[in-house]
């Protein structure tokens, strides 16, 4: 991860939308300092769904943690990524 983006922080609201911050550091000074997004729980909330078509595994979900997951397949290889965000 770039150092530019290890400093931005989203933010999670219970009407399923959110904000996404670049915070102090921005990886483009041309990029806008924060932006909105939607979110929504899938499959009985075991997947996230962002900005309607962006889905992910939830792996772990509490008060301070936010963990999930996505594969994807590129020439053959099946790849995992896993974020986790806390506070």
């Amino acid at each position: 991860m770039k150092v530019c983006d290890s400093d931005n922080f989203d933010s999670y609201k219970s009407d399923g939308t959110g904000d996404t911050d670049e915070g102090p550091t921005r990886c483009d000074e041309s990029d806008p300092q924060a932006w909105p997004f939607v979110w929504e729980f899938a499959d009985n909330e075991t997947k996230l769904v962002f900005d309607y078509f962006a889905e992910y595994t939830l792996v772990e979900l509490t008060e301070t943690t936010l963990k999930f997951r996505s594969t994807f397949e590129k020439n053959g290889v099946t790849y995992t990524i896993d974020e986790t965000y806390s506070h």
